[in-house]
């Protein structure tokens, strides 16, 4: 048997591993947008070119990059030594994921920011008055007459929520 290096972690079980690759490839965002890409682009229509481009893409590109990792035991810069023509790969997969860690946290910020901002008692987009804040801005269910006699114009006005998002 080979011992591997202490430093390196190693997979306890099958199940373990089954479990890790199955939380790579199926992410939170995959699981809330896909019923709805599906039925914007055709509904059922829709996964036949889904499942196409996956059996001729998707499994054989997941594949090569599991069958490199357990046989090469390295990372993505020093497994591309198996062919110098494949260098460049290593560094763009790093760059791709560095730019998707920075989306993905971005989008934790947001979805954090508004989370707080809407727990106050006194919601940000409630009222006009604020900074941000046009003079279009009309807060319409106070605007209206109670008998309903003078119809007001509401085309060119926009709501407070609608500045402030």
């Amino acid at each position: 048997d080979v011992d591997f290096a202490a430093d390196r972690g190693n997979w306890t079980g099958k199940l373990d591993f089954l479990l890790s690759c199955i939380g790579y490839c199926v992410g939170l965002g995959n699981v809330w947008r896909f019923p709805y890409r599906a039925y914007t682009n055709g509904g059922g229509a829709f996964l036949v070119p889904y499942f196409l481009m996956l059996a001729i893409c998707g499994i054989p590109l997941f594949f090569l990059e599991l069958s490199l990792g357990q046989f090469s035991s390295l990372g993505p810069l020093a497994v591309w030594k198996i062919s110098p023509l494949f260098k460049g790969a290593g560094a763009a997969m790093l760059l791709i994921v560095g730019l998707v860690a920075i989306y993905y946290n971005m989008i934790i910020a947001y979805v954090l920011f508004y989370l707080f901002a809407s727990l106050t008692s006194n919601l940000p987009w409630e009222h006009c008055g604020n900074w941000w804040n046009t003079d279009l801005c009309l807060e319409h269910r106070g605007s209206k007459d109670g008998n309903g006699a003078l119809p007001l114009n509401l085309t060119s006005t926009v709501s407070p929520s609608e500045e402030y998002w």
